[in-house]
């Protein structure tokens, strides 16, 4: 494995110190120090790290783990952290050594499984054209698809936008939306139901990873010919 650098960070995920060496990783002109931690790792690994930031302030034990770094350009890298206390009780601190890694067996890449995402989404809109939508309505999955697709092209949906995309009615998606905000699969700023409308909405980032799990399912299926035909 190659050294990917070394950075401190607080009990927040907030970096205090970054050598050059990270700072080359992440493709970054400037100093890292100040940003969060957190906010440069991959969304479907983000819930699982900041447990693991809490574990460690909670314990002092050393921690080893994978995930996907965000770099500077918007592409990915997968590292092996290495996560040790070097703070105290009232002042916690965590030393991370960062050694670039290579994906986990059965990771599929980002824009294969944003192909898969369309796929399905575009399958539904062909069942409405073809059956049409009178005994088949799926908002709930709509709306996750459809947070899932624009977070993957680098764009945020609104309800507005989302009504029409998949035909789904303001007041039916503002009423899904608070739904799964508080089943935690969506997260958006609360303003009040008519600032909802407008309001950009995306997946939490354990969602995110329940996404990642099952679109890449559908991809290896596909790609050995049981059920999606990707080409």
């Amino acid at each position: 494995m190659k050294n990917a650098g070394r950075i401190v960070i607080d009990a927040t995920g907030t970096i205090l110190e970054a050598d050059d060496a990270f700072s080359a990783t992440m493709r970054e002109q400037k100093s890292l120090v100040g940003a969060n931690a957190i906010a440069i790792t991959a969304l479907g690994d983000r819930d699982r790290c900041t447990k693991l930031v809490a574990q460690i302030v909670a314990d002092g034990l050393p921690i080893a783990t994978f995930k996907r770094l965000i770099r500077a350009d918007g592409s990915n890298i997968w590292v092996r952290n290495q996560l040790r206390s070097i703070g105290t009780p009232d002042e916690p601190r965590i030393e991370i050594k960062l050694e670039a890694s290579l994906p986990p067996k059965g990771w599929v890449a980002p824009d294969r499984l944003l192909l898969v995402a369309r796929l399905v989404f575009e399958s539904r809109r062909e069942r409405v054209r073809s059956f049409g939508s009178d005994l088949f309505t799926d908002h709930a999955w709509d709306l996750l698809l459809s947070a899932y697709i624009c977070e993957a092209e680098g764009t945020l949906i609104t309800i507005a936008q989302l009504h029409a995309r998949a035909g789904i009615s303001l007041a039916t998606g503002s009423r899904w939306i608070r739904a799964l905000a508080a089943e935690g699969l969506l997260e958006y700023e609360d303003g009040g139901n008519h600032a909802l409308i407008t309001t950009p909405f995306r997946l939490t980032a354990a969602a995110h990873h329940k996404f990642e799990v099952y679109l890449s399912d559908l991809y290896e299926k596909g790609a050995n010919g049981r059920q999606v035909a990707l080409g």
